[in-house]
């Protein structure tokens, strides 16, 4: 991990790498770079290469301009379905939520999250 200063309005990021092997033959080299403390996305460089010849197979560079925190227009956006209200929501679960919950859980294990 490093910390940095971007530009003249002087946003602090930190920047984290790893690496995942995702089969025998191949593996991906991952840089984000968060604002720090929010953790707002800046910019994400993903290389893959192939592990047994080191030929780089691509690279995604991703990155994040202009935006506010926050959902600007709750009403036009994001409209919280009724169920979802305070007071309406389940203690527990549902099975097919469940089901989504663990997916994701196994999935940021695969990545090292």
């Amino acid at each position: 991990m490093q910390e940095a200063w971007i530009g003249e309005k002087d946003l602090l990021v930190d920047t984290w790498y790893f690496s995942r092997e995702l089969d025998p033959d191949h593996e991906a080299h991952v840089a984000t770079t968060v604002g720090h403390p929010s953790c707002v996305p800046v910019n994400q460089v993903s290389t893959y290469f192939n592990s047994t010849t080191g030929k780089l197979l691509g690279e995604i560079d991703s990155r994040t301009f202009d935006f506010d925190l926050g959902i600007c227009d709750r009403e036009h956006y994001f409209k919280v379905p009724e169920e979802c209200q305070s007071g309406n929501a389940l203690k527990t679960p549902t099975l097919e939520v469940q089901k989504l919950l663990d997916k994701i859980s196994r999935r940021r294990k695969f990545l090292g999250q």
